[in-house]
């Protein structure tokens, strides 16, 4: 294979030259970006252990806590009736407390 040799002027040499350092600089802060992100990826990470295991610890206070508290029994219906309540969508009520409401008004009339 023979060297080929290519004449390049001096100010195309010198944007060459400029191109080249830009693109190094380029390379250096994005390196520098995925060294950050890395970093500030391991403080996310510990931060998250430290998290789980305080959640950990409340949640076993709590635990110990249900056993502690004395056992209240209560009435199936009063359950039945809670849970009832609980479940029946608001604009149900809304629109049932309208009926009523207006029956009560129909009756004084």
């Amino acid at each position: 294979m023979e060297a080929l040799h290519v004449r390049i002027d001096y100010d195309e040499a010198i944007d060459s030259k400029r191109d080249i350092l830009n693109t190094q600089i380029n390379l250096i802060n994005m390196q520098k970006a995925i060294e950050s992100y890395s970093d500030l990826r391991k403080d996310e990470s510990v931060l998250k252990l430290g998290i789980k295991s305080k959640l950990n610890s409340a949640l076993s206070k709590l635990n110990s806590f249900k056993k502690i508290m004395p056992k209240v029994h209560e009435k199936k219906e009063e359950k039945e009736r809670i849970k009832d309540m609980i479940e029946k969508p608001k604009t149900n009520s809304l629109e049932q407390e309208l009926r009523e409401i207006q029956k009560k008004l129909a009756k004084l009339e």
